[in-house]
């Protein structure tokens, strides 16, 4: 909360400034955030705003942020301000805007505290591939949607969940699940299932089965 103090007699004393959170964090798809400022004992407000800053509230060089804006309510009942930040969805890499949200004292010194909103990185993408296989069945989910049906290549957005579901054939056993160099064989669910997120790199996949002399 930001919260200005004027003292009793309402003689305006110099405001105290702070925002909780001071710093919001938001996905690489989020459109839509709030933060609630309060104030106390104002007979008279003389103004209540923002504008995008540096780090440190000085001048911004360049361009204001394209991508996020900020609508400021008045107060209601309870003389709480509504500051609505709005953002564009993030397609690339994870940016920064600095708000500086401000008053001024009696003197009219401006009186501020700076608002940090970080949106993260939008997920890339990587390449899955099935390496050729024989004596078993390897079918590929993503996000419980079968994308692929035996060897091949796909790409696939880091986070995804990713199933196989991979059946020796009659006469045969598994012997080998390969994932990126480690072996997964004995991770496979009694469902013939194995499952795992895929990462931010890509994926290489190759299993193996052979004759069950048992």
């Amino acid at each position: 909360d930001l919260t200005v103090y004027y003292e009793e007699n309402n003689v305006p004393a110099i405001p105290s400034v702070t925002v909780t959170p001071n710093v919001v964090n938001a996905t690489a798809d989020e459109t839509e955030g709030t933060l609630t400022i309060t104030y106390e004992n104002i007979p008279e407000l003389i103004s209540f705003d923002y504008y995008f800053c540096d780090p440190n509230g000085g001048e911004l060089e360049g361009d204001d942020p394209d991508w996020i804006y900020a609508e400021i309510n008045e107060p209601g009942e309870e003389e709480n301000y509504t500051v609505t930040y709005i953002i564009d969805a993030n397609e690339g890499e994870a940016r920064t805007a600095y708000m500086k949200v401000y008053t001024f004292d009696d003197d009219l010194e401006e009186v501020y505290a700076i608002v940090t909103v970080n949106q993260a990185a939008a997920p890339q993408q990587y390449t899955l591939t099935v390496e050729p296989f024989e004596n078993l069945e390897l079918i590929t989910f993503v996000n419980d949607e079968m994308v692929m049906e035996g060897d091949g290549e796909i790409q696939v957005t880091e986070g995804n969940q990713i199933m196989l579901s991979i059946v020796a054939d009659e006469g045969y056993v598994m012997q080998t699940l390969m994932v990126n160099g480690v072996n997964h064989v004995n991770d496979i669910a009694d469902d013939f299932t194995y499952t795992f997120d895929m990462p931010a790199e890509d994926v290489t996949i190759s299993a193996t089965a052979v004759e069950d002399v048992a």
